[in-house]
């Protein structure tokens, strides 16, 4: 027994559809159309598609950054800052890079940072009592000053982009893609 469901099929679906089940193989080739098969396209369709299996899916706008809106908290930590640390929220999060938002930093630490872009280690928590936080290492890329929410002038937020080193893929991407797929 062979059961077969069309689904959301327009009027000249159902037609032609009518005209296969009810009529004769006459009345089949007598069909004139306005598309016609291409047998030859598509076995070269059909060849090819082995191809297209094995291929690496690439987005089509190389501009366009995929990532993961998160909740969580970071500590950053950089030699030079001489045991000083920062706590900046992660907004997104990607495989290659992540966007971190800090409510201040010393303009001395922030001009450094901007012209060095230096390799930075990140602590990662999904909230503040996180007994397991995950460490990462991220170089900086860019850094701007957002507006704050507050209007006094000495008060601003600073958004860094951070990348992941692809050097550091094997170490670090199991453990990326973990924090990607179970943290909210």
């Amino acid at each position: 027994m062979l059961s077969i469901d069309f689904i959301n099929m327009g009027q000249t679906q159902w037609d032609d559809l009518v005209v296969v089940i009810y009529s004769d193989v006459e009345e089949w080739y007598s069909q004139k159309r306005r598309e016609s098969d291409n047998p030859f396209a598509s076995l070269g369709f059909i060849a090819s598609s082995l191809q297209r299996v094995f291929r690496d899916l690439q987005p089509e706008d190389k501009g366009v950054k995929v990532r993961k809106q998160l909740q969580a908290t970071a500590q950053l930590f950089w030699d030079e800052w001489e045991g000083e640390s920062y706590t900046a929220t992660v907004t997104e999060m990607g495989t290659k890079d992540i966007r971190l938002e800090l409510n201040q930093l010393a303009v001395s630490h922030l001009e450094m940072l901007q012209q060095m872009q230096p390799v930075l280690a990140l602590l990662l928590s999904q909230s503040v009592n996180n007994s397991r936080p995950q460490s990462l290492l991220a170089q900086v890329q860019t850094i701007e000053i957002l507006p704050s929410a507050s209007n006094t002038a000495s008060a601003y937020r600073v958004g860094i982009e951070l990348i992941f080193p692809e050097f550091l893929d094997r170490q670090q991407l199991g453990k990326i893609k973990r924090i990607l797929q179970f943290w909210k």
